[in-house]
């Protein structure tokens, strides 16, 4: 209880300070470009050395079921569906 009328107390307080000074334009925070200072350049693909193929480094990731496996379609009977189609066969039913 006590804590309740403190809460309603400072909201009270700071909801005045808050209203008292008025809407506040957005401020925009201005981050400073600078030019680069070196560029990297990487050897010609065709002078790199592949790295040899460590067996068993990689695996490929099982995966994971989502208990929806199985055939497409309703899977229990459908105790409200409509036992005959009323009116032309081009309705949505």
């Amino acid at each position: 209880m006590v804590s309740r009328i403190a809460a309603v107390v400072l909201i009270a307080l700071f909801s005045g300070r808050v209203s008292a000074a008025g809407p506040q334009q957005p401020q925009a925070m201005l981050r400073p470009m600078t030019a680069p200072i070196q560029f990297d350049v990487s050897p010609p693909l065709a002078s790199m050395v592949p790295l040899a193929v460590v067996p068993g480094a990689f695996r490929e990731i099982p995966e994971r079921g989502t208990g929806n496996e199985g055939p497409l379609g309703p899977r229990d009977v459908d105790t409200v569906v409509q036992s005959k189609v009323i009116g032309p066969a081009t309705e949505i039913p």
